[in-house]
């Protein structure tokens, strides 16, 4: 199942400009690849998107007021960092190798 996703108003749609609607999202695919260290990079290319994904949602949960919703994606964004930075260690001892 995918997940939901802020959908701001549209202009001009009338209304407090306030409404925002909840709309499912699809995960962005990670490119296949024979490589591990190509999968790796991409793996880490995905996890930059997915943290930048996460901070704009942050700011959109922030205007609109959500303050639980907001903190909820600030642990994502925990998460996500903590992944991005063990890929980014597995691929400098790979350098190394």
């Amino acid at each position: 199942m995918a997940p939901w996703r802020l959908v701001p108003p549209a202009h001009g749609t009338g209304g407090n400009g306030r409404h925002t609607t909840l709309r499912r999202s699809r995960p962005r695919l990670v490119p296949p690849a024979d490589d591990p260290r190509i999968m790796l990079q991409s793996v880490l290319e995905a996890e930059k998107q997915a943290i930048a994904d996460y901070n704009q949602r942050i700011e959109q949960a922030e205007a609109f007021g959500d303050i639980g919703l907001k903190v909820d994606l600030e642990n994502h964004v925990a998460d996500e960092t903590r992944h991005k930075e063990e890929i980014e260690r597995i691929l400098a001892g790979w350098d190394q190798r």
